[in-house]
């Protein structure tokens, strides 16, 4: 008498020793995984460095911007030096206000305190 032979069971491989079965897929699986996270450093590495591009523009701008507006405070500081300076002021209270120098027979000195 002949026993029964069972059905093979589900996730067994086969007798034939073919590699069909659950776990032949993990291998491309792995492959899959192993692609998408090296595009993903990839696409990471290509943001930073576009960052650090985008600062260096930004230092640039604003290295450009400190440099004139140093130039602008130099040309400020000679003008406030030249308005400052009384051989100017008595030249322009001459020229542009027609003031003139006073008499100094002319001229009455007032203390403070006292009534004339």
């Amino acid at each position: 008498m002949r026993l029964p032979t069972l059905p093979a069971r589900a996730g067994a491989p086969p007798k034939d020793g073919g590699t069909e079965g659950p776990r032949s897929g993990r291998g491309g699986f792995y492959v899959v995984v192993t692609v998408a996270s090296a595009v993903m450093v990839a696409l990471i590495h290509v943001w930073v460095r576009l960052q650090v591009i985008q600062a260096g523009y930004a230092i640039a701008r604003e290295t450009k911007t400190r440099h004139e507006l140093s130039e602008q405070n130099q040309k400020l500081r000679l003008e406030l030096e030249t308005r400052k300076d009384p051989a100017v002021i008595e030249r322009r209270a001459r020229e542009e206000l027609h003031m003139a120098t006073p008499d100094p027979a002319a001229i009455r000195v007032l203390r403070a305190g006292v009534k004339p």
